[in-house]
């Protein structure tokens, strides 16, 4: 079983990637998104984990029908300069572990685990995982020579490019778009949210509501009383 009607409340990256989950999980699902006109996004660039590339794998979306659109770019991991005052571990490096990593990673941690019981070892992390490599020597983590090389990686992207992707994605899949000012949350008795009331297209009621609406949290912080 799963909700007949769902509304996201709130757009950006958080509400059209909800919507874009939702419509892959529940195909028949009546899916209503509402954002407002008046209401501007953060808009920054973004960073991701590898966590990035699991959604686009789960939405059967390769990296060349999304990244061109969204001027994204591949990412290995994350540098942290001026990290530490110990010598020789200034800086480094963090990876995103891959299954080649296995080896080397399990040499690492044992490294490490002696050198904080305070025996003499290299456990500089930058010298035994793939993607500190890939991102040194100025390289991508795939390669065509190599298609099934699995390395994880997430990328840097343009957070309003990729909004507008997944926007048209999904009107295209058949998603309801409402634009329009959320102005008040109706509560049941028992405290869930009975609908929510709109400027101009009246009182909208779902199954679900999901809150994309950020910092203001109109459903889950002003409205539920949730911190």
């Amino acid at each position: 079983m799963y909700p007949k009607k769902i509304i996201i409340a709130g757009g950006g990256t958080a509400g059209w990637m909800s919507a874009s989950l939702l419509q892959h999980s529940w195909p028949d699902a009546h899916i209503i998104l509402i954002e407002s006109e008046n209401i501007d996004t953060i808009g920054v660039g973004e960073g991701s984990t590898p966590s990035l590339k699991q959604f686009f794998k789960k939405l059967n979306i390769a990296d060349h029908e999304w990244m061109p659109n969204c001027n994204a770019t591949y990412k290995s991991g994350i540098t942290f300069p001026n990290w530490s005052e110990t010598p020789g571990y200034e800086s480094y490096f963090h990876p995103f572990f891959s299954p080649l990593d296995i080896q080397t990673g399990e040499i690492f941690f044992k490294r490490a685990k002696a050198q904080k019981r305070g025996e003499s070892s290299n456990a500089h992390p930058d010298f035994y995982f793939v993607n500190t490599q890939i991102s040194q020597k100025c390289k991508a983590p795939i390669s065509p020579s190599y298609p099934n090389l699995d390395i994880d990686y997430g990328y840097h992207f343009d957070a309003g490019l990729l909004t507008s992707f997944l926007k048209k994605r999904c009107l295209g899949l058949g998603l309801i778009n409402v634009i329009d000012d959320i102005t008040k949350v109706e509560i049941e008795t028992n405290g869930d949210i009975k609908g929510l009331v709109t400027n101009a297209h009246g009182v909208q009621k779902a199954d679900l509501y999901i809150d994309c609406t950020g910092f203001r949290g109109v459903l889950i912080q002003q409205s539920l009383n949730s911190e």
